[in-house]
């Protein structure tokens, strides 16, 4: 099986593949797996760590990699489900079937919007501080609306803790109010610390800091756990940042530390006990982070202009040129690598200005062209962005229609892609050289299939729990302490094949492609 290229096209789900295997794969019964690893796990408290991998193992004939675990990525204006397990079996060669199949939009009134998920729940939003927010109703099949002032939510502990308007609330209960002067923005909790950039704009652009009075953007750490009440801002570390208006669009963590890139190119890490500033930000030149994604012990810094992934390994920062490649026919410049997810246990990048889907096998060391996420207009290196000509001449922002994969969402056998034209703009006039088909595109969702991969939220708890992952027939599951967690289909010729592997070696606990295990512990053992 190989990625089909090109445009959008309806495809078959994998779960509706035809379930007709070779002997071998039929002498298999669902009681006598071809694969079963279980893992015991202590994930500890919640403090909104990265929980990583759980395990990583190779079928015996060393075509086939089998693991799990968690990825925890920030793209652009939302964070993943952290607590969403993922189950994956990948070719060591690369290939790896892809199709991409429309969904239904969240609502037909904006060209864009960004998705994420909370326990299980599929949410799609405008923006970060609106009222605006849809739910995916799978038995209905369509979006819902739900209001609410706090647009971003993350499962905590035994609550929810929900995030917007400057305001932070766990379980309902306000935490964090908003400041008497300036604004809260970009809130991130992770580590045990409640992390956020407080930013008075004042008067004027962006510009050096020479006093509170002018304006500033700081940021800040605040120790807080469940259970601890209001947050209390005379504990908060906090740092002063070079320039007014610096913000961020991606947070992440590495090696116990929180991380931030800001708009003007500045990078943050902060230890648990004080903030330093990693790279300089700079006024008149563009370097800015969009998403910050772990593979194996490295953290992957989506940047903007050249398009490519940066390695972070703890100290220093440096491009991977090619991280992804160039769709043939685009620029190459004004690239900007927006969204990123492991899924399958590989490596899965959306790039701006053409949507385009890049796919990389750790195995294979390769990169795929998987797809792009719309069907207009044909893609040239002249102009560099879609639409730009047309832009230019109604005096409109010349890279207004852009077009962005804005968000990879897990659910269940599935990754949900979001688009988006620059921002969501509103379609209150809608540009008049564009079909109205092709303008439903920006703001849709694209349902992406690859073999071999499914995912459910976990059930959170403090101490041990026990999770199993089995190929059996023609199916993989999981399940946490004997109860069901989510199974499907798998394709024929991955089943034939793992039929015929006379079990697991290199079983490594807690290392993997998701990164190192972030939990208390865990052990695992294929069976």
């Amino acid at each position: 099986m190989v990625p089909r290229t090109g445009p959008l096209f309806t495809a078959l789900l994998v779960a509706c593949l035809p379930l007709a295997l070779t002997s071998a794969a039929q002498a298999q019964q669902p009681e006598d797996p071809i694969v079963r690893v279980t893992a015991q796990v202590e994930m500890g408290a919640d403090l909104g760590q990265s929980l990583g991998t759980l395990f990583e193992a190779r079928a015996a004939d060393g075509a086939f990699v089998v693991g799990a675990g968690f990825c925890d990525v920030y793209n652009t204006m939302c964070r993943s489900d952290r607590r969403v397990l993922q189950f994956y079996v990948r070719r060591v060669d690369g290939e790896r079937e892809v199709t991409l199949d429309r969904r239904p939009r969240p609502w037909d009134t904006h060209a864009g919007t960004y998705t994420y998920s909370v326990n299980g729940r599929v949410l799609a939003l405008r923006d970060l501080t609106g009222p605006s927010a849809a739910a995916w109703d799978e038995a209905t099949a369509s979006w819902q609306a739900c209001a609410t002032v706090a647009p971003s939510r993350m499962s905590l502990g035994e609550g929810t803790l929900a995030m917007g308007a400057g305001r932070v609330w766990y379980d309902g209960e306000l935490i964090l109010d908003a400041p008497a002067r300036g604004s809260y923005e970009r809130f991130y909790y992770a580590n045990g610390f409640l992390c956020f950039y407080h930013i008075e704009r004042g008067e004027g652009g962006y510009r050096e800091y020479t006093s509170d009075e002018d304006g500033f953007s700081r940021l800040y750490a605040c120790p807080w756990r469940p259970g601890d009440g209001p947050v209390d801002l005379a504990r908060a570390i906090a740092l002063t940042l070079p320039y007014v208006g610096e913000t961020t669009f991606a947070w992440g963590t590495l090696k116990g530390r929180v991380l931030t890139g800001s708009n003007l190119g500045g990078f943050y890490a902060f230890d648990g006990s004080a903030w330093s500033r990693l790279r300089d930000p700079a006024l008149g030149s563009s370097f800015q982070i969009y998403t910050m994604v772990p593979l194996y012990d490295r953290l992957l810094l989506g940047q903007y202009p050249s398009g490519v992934l940066w390695e972070f390994d703890g100290e220093t920062m440096s491009p991977r040129a090619s991280w992804p490649p160039v769709m043939p026919g685009a620029s190459t410049g004004a690239r900007e690598c927006q969204t990123a997810i492991i899924w399958g246990g590989e490596l899965l990048v959306g790039v701006w200005p053409w949507a385009e889907l890049w796919r990389y096998s750790p195995d294979a060391d390769a990169w795929s062209f998987a797809g792009r996420m719309f069907t207009h207009p044909e893609v040239a290196p002249e102009p560099v962005h879609p639409y730009e000509n047309e832009c230019r001449e109604r005096d409109l922002v010349l890279n207004q229609w852009g077009q962005r994969l804005t968000s990879l969402v897990p659910s269940g056998d599935t990754l949900l892609a979001s688009t988006s034209a620059k921002w969501p703009i509103p379609l209150d006039e809608p540009p008049d050289f564009m079909a109205p088909a092709a303008l439903a595109e920006y703001g849709s969702i694209v349902a992406i299939q690859t073999p071999g991969c499914v995912s459910a939220p976990v059930h959170w708890t403090d101490g041990a729990t026990s999770f199993e992952f089995t190929v059996a027939a023609d199916r993989m599951s999981i399940s946490q302490n004997g109860l069901p967690l989510a199974s499907c289909t798998l394709d024929p010729e991955t089943t034939a094949a793992l039929s015929r592997v006379d079990g697991l070696v290199d079983l490594r606990s807690g290392t993997g492609v998701y990164g190192p295990f972030g939990g208390a512990s865990v052990r695992c053992e294929a069976q």
